[in-house]
């Protein structure tokens, strides 16, 4: 049996998706990609924002994953059929009416963004519990 397809969506595709993407490919519980409602430069590495490196480092640390050279992607409404699960992480109003409309579950996860190292290490890890959830 094929895992299923899974689409995380976060604002700027370069924390929380990037992360959940990341975790739910090394889980095994389905094939994850991720992207974003505000893309600001999609096709971009995620290592080429400053604000980043933590996220980045502690990925590297916790799970031995390297996300520096994923890419971003901005959300489409074309994209969505892709896709047996949406999970959506963008705070409500980054999130566009198209997506709001379409069958999807939300997870409440702080942003990556402006937070310290052991935040982040926290979100990390409320990200990844929510992933191995997905696997039961």
């Amino acid at each position: 049996m094929e895992a299923q397809r899974i689409l995380f969506v976060c604002r700027e595709n370069k924390g929380r998706s990037q992360a959940a993407e990341a975790i739910a490919n090394l889980l095994g519980v389905c094939k994850a990609e991720s992207a974003g409602t505000e893309v600001d430069i999609p096709e971009w590495n995620v290592g080429a924002w400053p604000e980043t490196a933590l996220t980045i480092d502690v990925m590297q640390a916790t799970y031995g994953i390297d996300i520096s050279q994923n890419t971003r992607r901005q959300a489409t409404p074309e994209m969505l059929g892709e896709y047996g699960r949406i999970i959506v992480m963008a705070e409500w109003p980054a999130v566009p009416d198209w997506l709001r409309k379409y069958p999807h579950t939300r997870w409440h996860i702080q942003d990556l963004k402006e937070v310290s190292r052991s935040e982040t290490i926290q979100i990390i890890d409320d990200i990844h519990q929510q992933v191995a959830q997905l696997a039961t």
